[in-house]
């Protein structure tokens, strides 16, 4: 069409081209649309054209539209994009291939960025190119740029939030935990959380569950500056955690009342099954957090989060979070918070190590009952799993199974008792078992593992 015909005003120009595609069978392809208002105007009228848009945002506000959003690929599709670009070198080195994937995190982007600098240096193997992309900022040199485009695609209240959640050592975040991370309301968080969705630069891998690509992560932290966020989300994590440990353990309350109260108002926990929720769904989140983080209220984090980390059994996270609490008292030279570390620790330390023996001490020996009762070496070594299975194959196998039942009760109750003094190569693991159930005097035996 010549120049001359092309009207100066855009809506006069979208009249000429709907009427140029009336009664005609066109594909049209519309690139790295902004948004649906860049769209709308060019899409033709009634007639046989097929409009194909893409953009790196969704654009859920187009009628009629069918949108199919562009993830990471599979590992056959992966893998076919690399080997299509790359050649023979990449059906060499199928091992290498899939470690290089990997790192890309099956990002189309970053594959082809990463194929196509292998195939324009020949001397590179793909192993070699999978050790230099395990230091990901070569990586993401190679993809900032497309990052970047996106990023500045966003508007800044986005930036910002996108920014802040490059700080967050947890794996994923909610809209609580959004809201005090950037100190706004949770209406607000969440609306900036789904407009980082829309624009692809965050996942959703849980409804109401937010978290970043690996690659997507690297670069909102290089660009991140922390204003306080971190501290303003290890503080939300204590008072949220405090709230649903009063639902769960209301006896204990009088135990967190030297907690200090929120600057901000938390948002209430309703029921136990609301407690036990946000606290699976949490507890990797502010364990990461307390390490990771600022070394603040860690003694009242560690006091909050006693009884549910020791009612579920999460001995490590509570070894971790005792030990740092420990750690940051005899910096301050609290001593109030230091007792109440070491009471904590020391059960959880205990219980784990008497579990490790008990497993090494039952694998190398453990007994059965026979039918008179005796206690017998078994003639092969039994394979045992974890430190529970130990605990209860002695039980079920042993003669004086009272005296193991006591001593485990103790053991998992208080972190107190132990399966016997047990040596660290587990050749004998012994507890006084006192009379025997079945008689007296002669029948009274130890119980052996």
């Amino acid at each position: 069409m010549p120049a001359e015909r092309i009207p100066a005003a855009p809506a006069e120009r979208g009249a000429l081209w709907r009427a140029e595609l009336a009664g005609r069978r066109v594909l049209a392809v519309l690139d790295n649309a902004l948004d649906a208002e860049h769209v709308r105007p060019l899409l033709p009228g009634h007639s046989e054209t097929l409009v194909l848009v893409t953009s790196r945002r969704r654009l859920v506000d187009l009628d009629g539209a069918h949108v199919l959003s562009v993830d990471s690929l599979g590992q056959e599709d992966a893998a076919g994009l690399f080997g299509r670009i790359v050649g023979e070198r990449a059906h060499r080195e199928p091992d290498a291939v899939r470690e290089v994937l990997r790192l890309c995190g099956h990002l189309p982007l970053a594959i082809r960025i990463s194929a196509a600098r292998l195939q324009h240096r020949p001397r590179w193997s793909v192993s070699y190119l999978a050790g230099r992309l395990r230091d990901h900022r070569r990586l993401l040199d190679g993809v900032s740029a497309a990052f970047t485009l996106s990023y500045e695609h966003l508007r800044e209240d986005e930036r910002r939030m996108f920014r802040l959640l490059g700080l967050v050592p947890g794996r994923d975040i909610d809209p609580c935990g959004a809201a005090a991370l950037a100190g706004i309301s949770q209406e607000e968080a969440e609306e900036l959380l789904e407009g980082l969705l829309d624009a692809h630069m965050l996942l959703q891998l849980e409804p109401g569950r937010y978290t970043f690509h690996d690659l997507l992560r690297e670069h909102a932290r290089s660009i991140a500056e922390d204003d306080g966020a971190v501290m303003r989300l290890l503080a939300y994590y204590l008072h949220r955690s405090r709230a649903a440990m009063d639902r769960l353990f209301p006896d204990s309350v009088g135990h967190r009342e030297g907690i200090p109260q929120p600057a901000a108002p938390v948002a209430p926990i309703r029921d136990a099954a609301e407690a036990n929720a946000w606290l699976d769904a949490e507890r990797s989140n502010i364990i990461a957090t307390a390490v990771h983080g600022p070394e603040i209220c860690l003694g009242f984090l560690a006091l909050t989060m006693r009884p549910f980390l020791d009612r579920r059994a999460h001995h490590d996270d509570a070894l971790t979070l005792h030990t740092l609490a420990l750690q940051r008292s005899r910096e301050l030279g609290d001593r109030a918070v230091q007792a109440r570390a070491w009471t904590a620790r020391s059960p959880s330390s205990r219980l784990r190590c008497s579990a490790r023996v008990c497993r090494v001490s039952a694998s190398s020996w453990w007994a059965r009952r026979s039918r008179k009762g005796r206690i017998v070496r078994a003639r092969k070594p039994r394979q045992i799993s974890g430190p529970w299975t130990a605990v209860a194959m002695m039980l079920e196998r042993s003669a004086s199974s009272q005296a193991f039942a006591s001593a485990a009760s103790r053991m998992g109750a208080t972190g107190r008792g132990r399966l016997g003094a047990c040596p660290p190569d587990g050749r004998r693991c012994r507890e006084r078992a006192g009379p025997s159930p079945r008689g007296s005097g002669a029948g009274s035996r130890r119980a052996a593992a």
